[in-house]
């Protein structure tokens, strides 16, 4: 059985894939000629920053490098111009673009939180942990 390390990034990897996948039935599936009322205005603009965000968060929880944050970047007008020009009752909205980078700003500021706050976690449990550590040179052993 692998280590939790290791399983971790498995399952971040599966729920990476799954998460793009989501994206592109979401983004290249053909709109409706009577689209249903969305549940309040700006639904569907909670909706690509979600699109965009959850593979943001993936990527930067699995490899903290920012070509395939890039990558999801680019994709955004691609995939405007894509529904606009094949896909019917798709088009075009600069409004749509804004919410998916937002996502994705989003998407790598949450998993930088994420990973910045479980450090600190980590961190606090080993040295409760441990009440017999060594001190360090400069550490206020006062309490």
């Amino acid at each position: 059985m692998p280590e939790p390390r290791v399983r971790n990034r498995i399952w971040l990897g599966a729920a990476l894939l799954l998460a793009l996948a989501f994206q592109f039935f979401v983004l290249y599936t053909p709109g409706s000629a009577n689209p249903r009322p969305l549940p309040f205005p700006g639904f569907d603009k909670l909706i690509h920053i979600g699109i965009f965000g959850l593979p943001a968060l993936l990527v930067w929880l699995l490899k903290r490098v920012w070509w395939p944050i890039a990558l999801l970047v680019v994709h955004i007008p691609i995939s405007e111009f894509v529904q606009q020009t094949w896909i019917p009752y798709r088009g075009f909205d600069l409004i749509d673009m804004v919410a998916d980078l937002a996502g994705v700003g989003l998407g790598v500021l949450a998993a930088a939180l994420l990973l910045h706050w479980t450090k600190g976690l980590r961190h606090a449990s080993r040295d409760e942990a441990n009440p017999f550590q060594q001190a360090e040179p400069g550490d206020n052993l006062e309490r």
